[in-house]
């Protein structure tokens, strides 16, 4: 058993993969797209994040799943707390988005 809650701050500190500067380049942009799942003891079991980029594309950035809790389909259920959060738009943050389907059509020379 397990409870899913939004990732808060404090959480960066729980397993130490990166460093609380690279937590903090996307926790302020995306809120909306950081999930986290706790054991009953208040352990941290697993996160997610993610990132908007329009309303036609998101993606994950970290999935990390804790080992003691491994093989009880955490990833999966991160996984589709992520992709409701998406569905719902892009948070309460708009984003500047970079359309790279727009530059890749263009031709750098510059002809026809």
């Amino acid at each position: 058993m397990s409870v899913l809650r939004p990732f808060v701050a404090p959480d960066m500190f729980t397993f130490k993969n990166y460093s609380p500067s690279y937590y903090l380049k996307y926790l302020p942009r995306w809120p909306d797209f950081f999930c986290a799942t706790v054991a009953p003891n208040g352990r941290m079991m697993g996160y997610i994040f993610g990132k908007a980029e329009g309303s036609w594309h998101g993606h994950i950035t970290i999935l990390t799943v804790a080992p003691p809790y491994r093989l009880l389909r955490l990833a999966s259920t991160l996984i589709a707390c992520l992709e409701a959060d998406l569905g719902r738009g892009t948070g309460r943050h708009e984003q500047d988005v970079f359309d790279m389907h727009k530059s890749l059509t263009r031709d750098p020379g510059g002809g026809p």
